[in-house]
């Protein structure tokens, strides 16, 4: 069956970026590995062709986020948020 050119170019960048990574020692968990996908969670951003958004439990998870009492709390709690 004939494959559309651009999953054929999808197929063909990924492969580009297997090959250099394993040129240079990069290693991917393939647990962790998503291809494919409509939409991914990634560093705490929602990714879609769409665009992105923040993910939902990083929302909450900043929403629920005791109020920092000290320079390494807030520090802590910048450095989660972004």
């Amino acid at each position: 069956p004939k494959i559309r050119r651009f999953v054929w170019e999808h197929f063909v960048e990924i492969n580009e970026i297997l090959h250099r990574a394993s040129q240079v020692g990069i290693c991917f968990s393939l647990k962790k590995l998503q291809l494919f996908r409509e939409r991914v969670t990634l560093l705490g951003q929602d990714i879609a062709f769409e665009g992105r958004v923040p993910d939902k439990l990083k929302i909450e998870r900043i929403k629920t986020w005791k109020t920092p009492t000290s320079l390494t709390e807030v520090c802590s709690f910048l450095g989660f948020a972004g």
